[in-house]
């Protein structure tokens, strides 16, 4: 039996305001309309043989029963009323230079989530 994982990639951008200052991205805004789109992925099915599958279904779960999803959200554990009881875009910021050492922002499937991984090379401001 041969196991393919095939990688999905959503890229978030914010277009130029006209300014010279350069847009934020991770802003509250915004950060909480990644939660939306990722209810949407999450609420995707197909039929697969048969049967009707999921993210969750077909995702690599490290750890137990959280998919390892590369995304920003994991910083609140993937669930959107984690943001406000977290301290929003604050915990962020936190979490951008303590991802490795702080328990409070490891991920929902118990790992440490590099900053870089998540935004793509971007500083985060």
């Amino acid at each position: 039996m041969t196991t393919t994982f095939c990688l999905q990639l959503i890229l978030a951008t914010v277009p130029n305001n006209g300014n010279s200052t350069s847009p934020r991205i991770v802003s509250e805004n915004n950060i909480k309309f990644l939660f939306e789109i990722q209810k949407k992925v999450d609420a995707i099915r197909a039929n697969y043989s048969g049967s009707m599958v999921s993210l969750q279904d077909i995702c690599m779960k490290p750890l137990d029963k959280d998919c390892a999803t590369q995304s920003v959200l994991q910083y609140f554990k993937m669930d959107p009323k984690n943001f406000d009881d977290y301290g929003g875009v604050e915990h962020l910021i936190y979490c951008f230079e303590h991802y490795s050492s702080a328990d409070q922002c490891m991920s929902a499937f118990k790992a440490p989530l590099d900053p870089s991984t998540v935004l793509g090379g971007f500083s985060g401001k």
